[in-house]
């Protein structure tokens, strides 16, 4: 049966890979990329910023700027762009399109080459076919995703013989569906650039990997000694097979974004279960890596300890000096040579520009002589409204003091109906918070980008000279750090 069914799947890629003939006629571009495509209408009528393209020359979920934003004009339900990319290998994913939902092994992410010339098909959100020139791959990373997000296996119940039972669940699914993909890319004829292959299978098998560990490891439940025994178990054998198959070809690991994070992953989930907490410190990772790993695949990882880990360690900028001293990748030290520019204590903050309630605008400039407490949101976010919680009372303590501001920034929301209706729930920030949206862009837009804000909430404090107090101050989600928050704060009054 199994084989049956491996055989229908190879089948069923080729297959789609090759009906492009019946659909449309692609071009094809030497050195350049073309993506064309065809949207059904409720589509179309649902889509309401977009659609666009976001494509990456240099894929880094973690760093925005690494996108670019390519507009779509879409005439009689199809499109058609033509990029000339920077490298041989690109990542792209299409936006405002549904509810964003065309699934890829690396999150929405399709990695596509030059000189492909792909048409997309898309009758829903979960139904899109890729034809054309270089459309084998594409398919498969649709199929793929799609597999690895299915059949769930969540957790019944609280107790310590449901918490195993989910992690062996949550195994065998991992195992089978690590079977079924590999064994479907490698039979795949249509697939004949062994380059390509190897990237596919890597981020494949990453990606597999990394659903796993995160699905496992649930730090609510690490006081529960049977279930943090059974997670370090689980986590060693990653390791182990990790450290067995370490990937040293330069190709893979700068073109694999999700190994990279597969990788960093694993790291921070060793640093969690050392802490008891899912505040993984991150000079336990950063010193892991730094004596773990060689070569580029260390230099992409350090990165990682500054955009993600750092938000919730505001240690982690004492040891950046040391980490643009060590990395020798060009893009990597000068991601981490902006991220100094940008954050660390003393420098100018960034100059932005929001909208406010009132459609007024609302920037740096009129908070002068005061300190500000910017605090990043999107409607929807619950740690967003965890930590609006635990602001409220730090913002009446302050709120006699003129010179101390709380300011929350959608960084979502682009349209006034939306925003103002997150507005109007009042969880999103203090009871005395000044509410501001971007100006159209999002998370693209030049403040976010510069702070490398990907993540919801994210903090920024201001001092009333317009210098950075901090980037990622200790969140207040406990008395000691809600005393050390304030005393942050009056140290800079």
């Amino acid at each position: 049966m199994l084989d049956k069914m491996k055989k229908l799947i190879s089948v069923f890629l080729l297959l789609s890979s090759l009906n492009s003939l019946a659909q449309s006629v692609t071009k094809i571009v030497p050195n350049r990329i073309i993506i064309s495509g065809k949207i059904s209408d409720s589509l179309i009528g649902s889509a309401t910023n977009g659609p666009y393209i976001e494509f990456y020359s240099n894929y880094n979920r973690e760093n925005p700027e690494s996108c670019k934003i390519i507009p779509l004009h879409i005439e009689n339900r199809k499109f058609s762009v033509t990029i000339e990319p920077e490298n041989d290998i690109s990542y792209f994913d299409l936006v405002g399109v549904g509810a964003r939902m065309i699934r890829s092994v690396t999150f929405y992410q399709f990695m596509i080459a030059r000189g492909d010339s792909i048409f997309m098909d898309i009758a829903h959100e979960n139904d899109v076919r890729f034809s054309g020139l270089g459309s084998e791959k594409l398919n498969f990373q649709h199929w793929a995703g799609k597999l690895i997000v299915s059949d769930l296996k969540l957790l019944k119940s609280e107790d310590s013989n449901s918490l195993l039972q989910m992690m062996v669940d949550n195994k065998k699914r991992a195992i089978w569906h690590m079977a079924l993909s590999l064994d479907s890319l490698n039979k795949d004829s249509s697939l004949n650039d062994n380059r390509i292959k190897d990237l596919l299978r890597t981020n494949t098998a990453s990606a597999i990997n990394k659903d796993y560990l995160n699905r496992i490891t649930l730090p609510y439940y690490f006081p529960d000694t049977t279930y943090l025994n059974n997670l370090k178990r689980e986590v060693n054998f990653l390791i182990t097979q990790q450290n067995g198959f370490v990937i040293i070809d330069p190709f893979l690991i700068k073109n694999s974004y999700m190994y990279v994070q597969y990788v960093f992953e694993l790291n921070k989930t060793v640093a969690m279960i050392r802490s008891k907490s899912q505040l993984a410190p991150v000079t336990i990772i950063y010193n892991n890596i730094k004596s773990e790993y060689q070569g580029l695949l260390k230099d992409k990882l350090i990165p990682f300890c500054f955009l993600e880990a750092a938000l919730q360690d505001p240690v982690s900028m004492k040891l950046l000096p040391e980490a643009i001293s060590i990395v020798r990748d060009a893009d990597s030290r000068r991601l981490l040579q902006q991220i100094e520019q940008a954050k660390t204590p003393g420098v100018r903050a960034y100059n932005f520009s929001f909208i406010g309630v009132k459609r007024q605008a609302i920037k740096l400039d009129d908070f002068q002589g005061k300190v500000v407490i910017l605090k990043t949101y999107e409607n929807g976010c619950v740690p967003c409204i965890a930590l609006s919680e635990k602001l409220d009372p730090i913002a009446e303590y302050f709120k006699s003091r003129k010179d101390v501001v709380f300011l929350n920034v959608n960084g979502v929301q682009t349209e006034d109906r939306a925003f103002e209706a997150g507005v109007k729930l009042g969880k999103y920030g203090t009871k005395h918070s000044i509410y501001a949206r971007t100006t159209g862009l999002g998370q693209r837009d030049t403040f976010f980008l510069h702070y490398k804000f990907t993540e919801f909430p994210s903090m920024l404090i201001i001092g009333k000279d317009g210098n950075v107090i901090s980037a990622n101050p200790t969140k207040p989600f406990d008395e000691r750090s809600k005393k050390d928050f304030i005393a942050l704060i009056e140290s800079n009054l």
